[in-house]
């Protein structure tokens, strides 16, 4: 049947204003042929038709534009649910960070045995829970194992991915560990109200053995995440109170530069190798309670309280004449219990605090030192790594700042015999990835390699088992991946060669020790004057160098200005082995460039502890405090001045970079006054 005109019409879009005048037009036509009430109700019935067809026709865009809506964040949820959380938050400020929401853990009462171990798996812990000595708290895929070590009772993180009899310490906390007295029994980890994770000896009074300082937040859980950290969550999954990672990691961020000298004049030191240098040990300990971050004060007294003339742990006292005489941020000191003569307070000051680093290895620039052997202590790396780490990066930047050579040196004193190992290769990891030392041109190397030394193995009072540190050897020097792999630096025992005195009597030491490429011998307390060093050099120092030399090893024999320790062990005689007007430590460089080495270590560049600094230090009694006993500069009877061992050890270097040795006397850098 063949359609009206307006029905076979093709009616322009919808959006088409055309549209709506021709079906105006159409529907004033029918109106002229109808009656009035028809009209009127056709006109009803049109509108509401009309009306109906438009209203579904945006209920059916508007339906689509939610769907898309839905779906997109959706996408969103899942991405966020996936990514990792991430805090600025810090154990030391117990901050809180609003963060992304972890993904849903299965609650507490899920457990498993672990895919490699026969340990049962707990995904969280919640408020009032406990973990026992040997119970752990795992990732969702069981991957990492986080508890109390059921050997040591130490907080620890294992890798689960190998069997249970090869689990990986990724991290620890030490607890026990430090003191043999001690037994981990009855040792418990709880989730306290608020957030606080707390460790207990419950045999010992209930003693408080770790805290996380969180709190304030009700419901709040702990979770082991499939990175390798622990995080305390609080109930909403939206704030993480405390996170391991953060602490271990120190939410560094690499440096992939270094800062070029703003001396135009200056030469840096040779940077690829040891030989003809002469370097310092860099402490870089002390701490005070103006440091910031809760800091406490630290090797300046005994009991982390501000130091005074009855709890004082140091000798000699420092020159900071020349930061009193500036107005620049570097002078940054902190008040003590003690005061100088004329009623000021004497203040120190804290090794980390802006300037301090600066202006010490602004000194090796001036006196012509080439640089530091920077001590890394490993009892440090769980607790204050972040401080370590801060310590290193600003002798790096400060090293590129005045072109002197820096090297990494761990310390293993304390450390216990089951961790050190993997500790000091973790750590080193850490480093090389991390903290990027190793892209700084001013990271010394030796035979092509970066050197890393370690101090401590072989003494009688620490890590004795030499099967597992030639294992770790081997590992730096053949069996880590490249990047890894350094030219390996041993501090040994003075008696290293023939296993006498200082050093471990079991025969495996001998080749332990024969493997390392550079060996340093400590000979602080050694020898006490002259004539001993003279005797030492002969029966010691010499034939060491004919065995390094046979065995295709650098020798590096170490060498001080003298020994003081009786503020800090009043057992010890003050000024116990004198410095002799700097005769004493000029005889040993002499001796040992006699002897046939190429290179020198200096102890120490700022150990005050001991009196064994070559940096400024009080010159007479008038510039120390008139409480206590100090070593000054004129105890063995020379006016001398603040930076007179600066520049016996910088004149040295100089003399050995150009003839290889040095005179037999000290040299006239200024006529010395004696008494």
């Amino acid at each position: 049947m063949r359609r009206s005109s307006h029905q076979t019409t093709k009616l322009p879009s919808r959006g088409d204003d055309s549209q709506r005048f021709f079906r105006f037009g159409h529907r004033k036509k029918q109106q002229e042929q109808l009656p009035r009430s028809a009209v009127a109700l056709k006109r009803k019935k049109e509108m509401f038709f009309s009306f109906q067809q438009d209203t579904t026709l945006f209920a059916i865009v508007a339906l689509i534009f939610v769907l898309i809506m839905a779906c997109t964040n959706l996408y969103v949820l899942t991405g966020m649910m996936s990514t990792s959380i991430t805090t600025t938050a810090t154990a030391s400020s117990l901050a809180t960070t609003t963060t992304t929401a972890p993904s849903p853990l299965p609650p507490i009462s899920s457990s498993m045995h672990s895919s490699n171990s026969s340990r049962m798996c707990q995904y969280l812990l919640t408020a009032g829970s406990k973990l026992a000595i040997g119970e752990v708290i795992c990732s969702t895929d069981g991957r990492y194992q986080f508890g109390l070590a059921a050997k040591n009772g130490d907080l620890v993180m294992w890798n689960d991915d190998n069997d249970s009899e090869q689990k990986t310490i990724i991290w620890s906390i030490p607890l026990y560990s430090r003191h043999s007295s001690r037994t981990p029994q009855n040792t418990t980890l709880t989730m306290v109200g608020g957030g606080n994770v707390v460790v207990r000896d419950n045999a010992s009074s209930k003693k408080k053995l770790f805290e996380s300082g969180t709190g304030g937040s009700e419901g709040s859980t702990l979770h082991v995440t499939d990175n390798g950290s622990v995080r305390i969550i609080a109930k909403d999954q939206h704030q993480v109170l405390w996170d391991s990672h953060v602490q271990y990691f120190c939410n560094r961020t690499a440096r992939t530069s270094t800062s070029p000298s703003t001396h135009n004049d200056l030469i840096p030191v040779n940077a690829d190798t040891l030989h003809h240098k002469v370097m310092a040990g860099y402490q870089g300990w002390f701490r005070t309670e103006c440091d910031g971050n809760g800091s406490k004060w630290k090797h300046w007294t005994k009991f982390n309280i501000p130091p005074n003339v009855n709890h004082s742990a140091f000798d000699m006292w420092p020159d900071l004449s020349e930061w009193n005489n500036t107005n620049s941020s570097e002078v940054v000191t902190c008040p003590t219990g003690f005061h100088f003569k004329n009623g000021a307070n004497a203040p120190l000051f804290g090794s980390l605090v802006d300037g301090v680093i600066r202006t010490h290895v602004k000194w090796m620039y001036e006196y012509g030192i080439d640089g530091v052997f920077v001590q890394r202590f490993v009892t440090q790396l769980n607790s204050h790594r972040c401080q370590e780490d801060e310590k290193l990066d600003q002798i790096r930047r400060h090293s590129e700042q005045y072109g002197r050579v820096f090297v990494n040196m761990y310390d293993i004193s304390g450390g216990h015999p089951d961790s050190v190992y993997g500790m000091i290769k973790n750590d080193w990891i850490h480093l090389v990835d991390h903290v990027t030392i190793l892209e700084s041109d001013r990271y010394l190397r030796h035979n092509g390699k970066p050197v890393l030394a370690i101090w401590g193995f072989g003494f009688k009072d620490r890590v004795n088992n030499p099967e597992k540190v030639a294992e770790l050897i081997d590992w730096f020097q053949t069996k880590a991946p490249a990047k890894y792999q350094v030219t390996l630096m041993g501090g040994v025992p003075g008696f290293w060669r023939t296993l006498g005195r200082d050093s471990l009597k079991d025969e495996a030491w001998a080749s332990v020790y024969r493997s390392f490429d550079i060996i340093s011998p400590w000979t602080v307390g050694r020898y006490r004057d002259n004539h001993e060093a003279d005797k030492f050099k002969r029966n010691v120092v010499r034939p060491d160098v004919v065995e390094c030399e046979a065995n295709g090893i650098d020798y590096f024999p170490v060498i001080y200005p003298g020994f003081s320790f009786a503020n800090k062990d009043p057992s010890k005689e003050f000024n116990e082995i004198p410095r002799n007007g700097g005769n004493f430590l000029w005889k040993q460089m002499y001796n040992t460039l006699q002897a046939g080495s190429k290179q020198v270590y200096v102890a120490m560049f700022d150990e005050v502890d001991e009196g064994t600094a070559i940096f400024k230090v009080a010159e007479t009694s008038a510039q120390t405090p008139a409480q206590g006993q100090w070593l000054t500069l004129d105890a063995d009877g020379c006016n001398l001045p603040s930076d007179w061992y600066l520049r016996l050890v910088g004149n040295a270097t100089t003399m050995l970079r150009k003839t290889g040795s040095v005179p037999k006397t000290i040299p006239a850098l200024q006529e010395l006054k004696c008494n």
